[in-house]
């Protein structure tokens, strides 16, 4: 009787293990890139550039269960459908007018097409590298515009949201001039935090004693 139940514990650990080899599962929020030697299979379009979900080659766009050989023959990479957020570093800048303020960028992105950022990126972490690259190179913009346009009273003459939407153009330029490109959409660049230097307050000090 021992030597039955131990039998049969055993067959149940090999036919998870089994299952655990040849099944994944993709959640709603998800799609997943079923590679074969790390190879997959483009998608079929249409003729806007969309995936078509009845051809959509090693993708897997629809949650559920599926079935893979044993790894390394097969493997799947699983990629999130949310948008994500990406902050950059506080850093230093100068304004036209010559005052030094620290800025702090952040970036909405996601993946808009997983073929093309398996192939160029393969994951997220790639991705959020090449994203603070690029989000940090937008501080230049900021440097094209005065103090009292960044911090101001009267919030007509405060162009945080026109330096936002600048920022915005410019990365999607940026990305959109990579071919092929790398399967991610740019959302919303926004401005998370400015933060006045020492030294800066006590130029607005001294601005404001002279007013």
């Amino acid at each position: 009787m021992k030597n039955k139940l131990i039998f049969m514990v055993a067959i149940a650990v090999i036919a998870v293990l089994a299952a655990y080899a040849i099944m994944f599962q993709v959640r709603y929020d998800q799609v997943a890139v079923r590679t074969t030697w790390d190879k997959a299979i483009e998608p079929a379009r249409d003729a806007d550039g969309n995936i078509d979900p009845n051809n959509s080659g090693s993708l897997i766009l629809d949650a559920g269960y599926g079935f893979k050989l044993p790894s390394p023959i097969q493997k799947v990479r699983f990629y999130s459908k949310k948008v994500q957020l990406l902050e950059d570093q506080s850093s230093e800048i100068q304004t036209a007018d010559g005052y030094a303020v620290i800025v702090k960028l952040y970036v909405a992105w996601r993946i808009e097409d997983p073929y093309a950022f398996f192939l160029r990126l393969e994951t997220e972490e790639a991705a959020r590298k090449q994203l603070a690259s690029m989000l940090s190179e937008l501080k230049v913009v900021i440097s094209t515009y005065r103090f009292d346009q960044l911090v101001n009273t009267d919030p007509e003459k405060i162009k945080l949201q026109e330096i936002e939407q600048k920022s915005l153009e410019q990365l999607r330029e940026k990305l959109g001039a990579i071919d092929p490109g790398y399967g991610i959409k740019v959302e919303r660049v926004g401005i998370r935090r400015i933060i006045l230097p020492e030294e800066t307050t006590q130029k607005v000090f001294e601005a404001m004693a002279a007013t």
